[in-house]
């Protein structure tokens, strides 16, 4: 699903999931640590409210690590996860799964592939040999890749008739160029058909490395059972990163030219807009300033400036928005919105002139006030599930954020200034490098 389908999707229904499906977290948790010889990295954040346990593995294996012409093997892998591993094949994994009430999967980004995990406490050591025996023995029978293949592919050609894709692949192609970052995550139909066995096994064997990992678990466990699960099944892997371990390059930045609207002809009753720009990634030093800025922008929502202008007092979109995409490499900053066609050359002028006014007034002392106010105001929620701390802190270890990140977070954000807005509104919102995409019938 696309990233702009995602945010609009999520803000109808995101909330009511957590609610019901998720496990809340009560109390400030108990932290603890370790590092295997291998440089395997584990993070435990306990919480007994509840008899659940949440699993995330990041994985430096990340569709940036995709053989050329072979895209969407990371993707592929990921699918394959809970498709067999050691003795059991495909149909015994997942009945093993069932048996126990636990749900295995993965998912690869640019960055990182993601293997997620829940579990009731009581059943994880057994949780733990399947996770165990996924990493270090999965089968990759040929039935499964083949039925990966044929799912992906049928993914790819859904997407041809969906807007807010189209408009998204054709934005990161213009703002990533021939950069890795530039390829699809999940592939296309010609280099889904290219991938083979022996190129996943090859693939696997150089991810699964110890350096290249980040298990991160939360919930209803103590810490002896969780150093001696991570030293079980994980003190084996290759203290070598391998090529894996290497540095991502920074993204190349656009060359600059003129405002221009690039727009794929589709036969939709509403058009979709994007304008994107090269966005921070997480080391920015600005990346606290960067994030009170967007939330300003679009991030936030209601009260924000593209949701006043474009939605409360224009009425053009039901939905405006902004966020960015810190990954190591460098990431994307977009705004992104769907309206009626004959309503896109207005929208498209009303976003630049937004940009514009940031970049040259800045914001007011009180704009900014409320905007820290709402992201300190919503900081516990965002650390309110299981998921959400397993999530959170397994990508602090990843992107080596440092261990005290939600600490000073908050402090962080309360010491961004109206100057710093200003200069980093300057700094990223340079309409040389701002590229913009539509979608849908072309305007009358």
């Amino acid at each position: 699903m696309s990233k702009i389908r995602l945010f609009r999707f999520s803000l109808v229904v995101l909330g009511l999931l957590f609610a019901l499906f998720l496990t809340p977290v009560h109390a400030a948790p108990q932290v603890t640590r370790v590092v295997l010889p291998n440089q395997f990295h584990g993070v435990l954040v306990e919480s007994h409210s509840n008899p659940m346990v949440e699993v995330c593995l990041y994985i430096r294996a990340g569709s940036v690590m995709d053989p050329q012409g072979q895209e969407g093997t990371a993707y592929m892998l990921g699918w394959l996860i809970n498709e067999g591993a050691g003795q059991q094949d495909s149909t015994q994994f997942q009945q093993a799964m069932d048996n126990y009430g636990i749900t295995l999967n993965g998912t690869a980004s640019r960055d990182y592939l993601k293997v997620t995990m829940r579990a009731l406490s009581k059943d994880m050591v057994y949780a733990f040999e399947l996770l165990g025996a996924a990493i270090n023995q999965p089968r990759l029978d040929q039935e499964p890749i083949e039925r990966a293949k044929r799912e992906m592919v049928a993914s790819f050609e859904q997407n041809r008739e969906d807007a807010d894709v189209r408009v998204e692949e054709r934005l990161e192609a213009l703002l990533l160029g021939q950069h890795p970052y530039g390829r699809r995550v999940e592939g296309d139909p010609e280099s889904i058909t290219k991938i083979s066995r022996e190129g996943l096994r090859r693939f696997h064997a150089q991810a699964m490395r110890g350096p290249n990992m980040v298990l991160s678990v939360a919930g209803d466990m103590r810490p002896e059972q969780f150093m001696a699960l991570v030293h079980q099944h994980f003190g084996g892997l290759s203290a070598d990163p391998g090529p894996f371990g290497a540095t991502i390059p920074t993204v190349a930045s656009p060359v600059p030219q003129p405002w221009q609207v690039e727009h794929v002809e589709m036969d939709k009753a509403q058009s979709v807009i994007a304008v994107g720009w090269p966005g921070p990634n997480r080391q920015h030093p600005d990346y606290y300033a960067i994030t009170v800025l967007d939330h300003i922008l679009g991030g936030s929502g209601f009260g924000s400036r593209l949701t006043e202008r474009l939605r409360e007092e224009q009425g053009l979109t039901y939905s405006v928005y902004s966020y960015f995409s810190p990954w190591e490499g460098q990431g994307i900053w977009q705004v992104a919105m769907a309206t009626k066609p004959e309503n896109v050359p207005h929208a498209v002028s009303e976003i630049r002139t937004i940009l514009s006014q940031l970049a040259k007034d800045g914001v007011q002392e009180d704009a900014l006030k409320r905007a820290k106010e709402n992201l300190l105001g919503g900081f516990p929620i965002a650390l309110d599930t299981l998921g959400k701390l397993a999530s959170t802190w397994g990508l602090i270890g990843y992107y080596k954020r440092g261990w005290d990140y939600l600490d000073q977070w908050p402090k962080r954000i309360e010491r961004v200034t109206q100057e710093d807005i200003q200069r980093v509104a300057r700094s990223f919102f340079q309409e040389p490098k701002m590229r913009v995409v539509t979608a849908g019938r072309a305007t009358p």
